[in-house]
């Protein structure tokens, strides 16, 4: 089964710089060679000084299972049309609502744990995360 090509967000079928990254392009082309690598190199060492890192668990077992790891950075941006720019900012405009809307819930009329099967119950799935607060109050 062959794969089929990663798509470039920087090149064209022909081959040529799509619309708004021309100059990025031309940019990267007149780099130094090692450029990139120094710049990446930077980026990929804030994270880790200032304690920005995560824990991703039961990869593989044993100690390097939890090991903290930045989250990956890429040094080239990503170039994003006015209309593109648009369709996220609606995404993660509904994503913050629906988020909202859960933690809300989760913390207050808990109607979302109805729907939820788990062998200890949904009052036990929520209270044993070792996040949820006490302290928050249960009214709607």
């Amino acid at each position: 089964m062959s794969q089929a090509p990663a798509f470039d967000e920087m090149t064209d079928a022909a081959g040529g710089a799509r619309p708004g990254w021309a100059g990025l392009r031309a940019w990267l082309d007149a780099a130094p060679p090692g450029l990139l690598h120094g710049k990446r190199d930077k980026a990929a060492a804030l994270p880790r000084r200032f304690g920005n890192t995560v824990c991703r668990r039961g990869e593989g077992g044993g100690e390097a299972a939890e090991a903290e790891r930045t989250i990956p950075f890429d040094v080239i941006p990503r170039i994003l049309s006015a209309a593109e720019g648009a369709t996220v900012e609606r995404g993660c405009i509904q994503r913050e609502r629906v988020l909202n809307m859960f933690l809300h819930d989760i913390y207050h009329g808990q109607e979302i744990l109805r729907g939820v099967r788990t062998s200890g119950g949904a009052e036990h799935m929520s209270t044993e995360v070792s996040r949820f607060r006490e302290d928050e109050p249960n009214t709607n």
